[in-house]
């Protein structure tokens, strides 16, 4: 959940017409609640990350919801979350249930999950009906009657469902609960205009996508675009992202505070004190959580949680520095299960970075810990992790055998999204291992295995192995359908490595064709994401294959300068596929000649 400087609320002045509001973060300023870049930085202080690592961490751009996800995946924020009790409803929200007490507001719909608007509407002595938890808005239907306010990221009145809904969307997963309420407000409802107010469109895994199906609704959309200057713009709502294809509605560009100001003389002559937040209650809130969490300088916790920071920004081996810490202290008190996620994390950055060996060395002890808790799900999970790992270094008959493995565990356990990961891992090896008819069998028993939390992410990568083998195939129809699909979806992602693997199949997809100065440049923008990210077995498998076609088109330097690359990565990476380097010799020592 995202602050928004400066909230407001635009209404087109004309209380003869009835309305819906979707309110985002940015109503809730001013209300006495910190803003979540002062949150974020409290908890971070709490934590025992270096100066320097915590500058990085800062001058990255990262959404709040994922940030609290990886706080919570190790530790308990029910404390944190309580310091969305403390604010008091603002102009903004007051404004709102003034209007809504008019009769001429039908629904809000709102991100946040405090309490704010509830409070402000009491307070009018408005008749409403707040809605939050996920299987009541998967069902919801807007009806004609009392005022609805649909929660559609949870409510601090749930905190055990706010949980959920973070790891939801962190995993950037669909939530059918959201889908359902976002088609419900646009397309149904006896009101004729929609008001986005407070909003910074930075949903792009669950909201951004529903909206762009809504383009051919009825209703007239305004969206209220804060400026600092005291003047007004209002474009056509179809020069903003994300509601391009829309034909009814204005972006009003506009100072919201001067508007708010405006537009509350039409019901008090008296406009609210903004509140200001009280900095001693909740900053003590949350070193008091961080005391009882473990993670002062001595905390286990802690210091996992910096690895995670570490790892969510990018820098590992900083990352693997703080689990060895965290190792030692959890190996002095035998804590198997702080041990057991420990090795996990680690082996998963050391195989990201392709240090294949320690990764695997580290999957193996994690396996072991593991089981003494006997969590045979994590069990199963790491056999997978660890049977992935052999497949990036070419041992596909063992990452099939460890893939089989963890399906009877899950299996067993009835964990269906599991099963379907495990299914695609064992498909790629038998891609890798140019098994195409068997790799696309068991791509397509992935694509039939029940999926009852849909999942974006796993979504695209099926979608993007299926091109893959329907390009082996010669399938070029087929392929090229897989690839369109699943570049819609990763464009929502904008996850580096979803992105990179798409641009690859696109490369080899144009080798197929003929297409020679196409692939290159996929190959090329595939490159640049691989390096960027320190993902050497894609940036070696990338480079082979474009200096494949240079050699094909006798471009021989730029060939020897891609092969010349392969074999550094093989010196430093030695487990990175052991069997090319002496192919890759001999193609160097041709393509020598051949330009002398």
């Amino acid at each position: 959940m995202k602050r928004v400087k400066h909230a407001g609320l635009f209404l087109p002045c004309n209380l003869n017409e009835t309305y819906g509001v979707f309110a985002g973060a940015g109503i809730s300023l001013n209300s006495g609640i910190p803003l979540v870049s002062a949150l974020i930085k409290k908890i971070v202080d709490s934590l025992p990350l270096k100066k320097a690592d915590s500058k990085l961490f800062f001058s990255r751009k990262f959404p709040f919801e994922a940030f609290l996800q990886k706080i919570r995946s190790e530790v308990e924020i029910s404390e944190i979350l309580k310091i969305f009790t403390l604010g008091k409803p603002n102009q903004s929200h007051t404004l709102i249930a003034k209007i809504a007490k008019t009769g001429k507001l039908k629904v809000i719909i709102t991100t946040n999950f405090d309490t704010l608007i509830e409070q402000a509407l009491v307070k009018e002595g408005v008749n409403f009906k707040a809605i939050f938890r996920i299987e009541e808005l998967e069902k919801f239907k807007i009806r004609r009657g009392k005022l609805f306010l649909l929660k559609i990221h949870g409510s601090i009145d749930d905190i055990e469902k706010i949980g959920a809904i973070l790891e939801r969307i962190t995993a950037k997963t669909n939530i059918s609960s959201v889908q359902n309420t976002i088609r419900n407000f646009f397309h149904s409802g006896d009101y004729e205009n929609i008001i986005f107010t407070g909003y910074s469109r930075s949903d792009f895994f669950d909201i951004i996508p529903e909206i762009e199906k809504a383009s051919k609704t009825t209703k007239k959309i305004f969206f209220i675009n804060h400026i600092k200057e005291d003047s007004t713009a209002i474009n056509l709502i179809n020069t903003i992202y994300p509601f391009e294809r829309f034909k009814r509605g204005n972006v009003i560009s506009i100072n919201t505070d001067l508007l708010v100001k405006k537009l509350w003389g039409k019901f008090s002559s008296t406009i609210p004190v903004p509140n200001k937040p009280n900095s001693e209650i909740w900053e003590t809130l949350i070193e008091k959580w961080a005391t009882n969490s473990s993670l002062n300088k001595n905390g286990i916790n802690g210091l996992i949680l910096c690895g995670k920071l570490m790892t969510f920004i990018g820098y590992y081996k900083r990352a693997i520095k703080y689990y060895n810490r965290a190792l030692r202290l959890a190996m002095d008190k035998s804590l198997n299960n702080k041990i057991t996620k420990i090795f996990l994390y680690t082996a998963q950055v050391y195989s990201h970075l392709g240090m294949y060996a320690e990764a695997k060395e580290a999957f193996e002890e994690s396996l072991i810990y593991c089981k003494k808790s006997k969590d045979w799900n994590n069990y199963a999970k790491i056999l997978s992790d660890l049977g992935s790992t052999n497949r990036k270094e070419g041992n596909y008959k063992l990452a099939i055998d460890l893939q089989n493995k963890a399906l009877r565990i899950f299996s067993r356990l009835e964990n269906y999204q599991e099963i379907r990961n495990c299914l695609i891992i064992k498909g790629n090896a038998y891609l890798n291992s140019e098994n195409f008819p068997f790799a696309l069998k068991i791509y397509q028993e992935a694509l039939e295995t029940p999926n009852k939390i849909p999942n974006l992410q796993n979504d695209v990568i099926l979608l993007n192995s299926l091109a893959a083998v329907c390009i082996e195939l010669n399938n070029l129809f087929l392929a090229k359908k897989y690839l369109t699909k699943a570049e819609k979806i990763a464009d929502k992602l904008e996850v580096p490595r979803i992105i990179c693997a798409l641009e690859y199949n696109w490369g080899s997809f144009y080798i197929k064709k003929g297409n020679y100065e196409q692939a290159i440049k996929k190959f090329s923008s595939a490159f640049k994401i691989a390096i960027t990210t320190h993902d050497f077995y894609q940036s070696f498998i990338i480079l082979k294959k474009r200096s494949e076609i240079y050699e094909k088109l006798r471009l021989y330097k730029k060939a020897l300068t891609d092969i010349s690359f392969c074999i550094t990565i093989l010196k430093q990476k030695p487990s990175l596929k052991k069997q090319d380097f002496n192919q890759l010799r001999k193609r160097e020592k041709r393509l020598l000649i051949l330009l002398e």
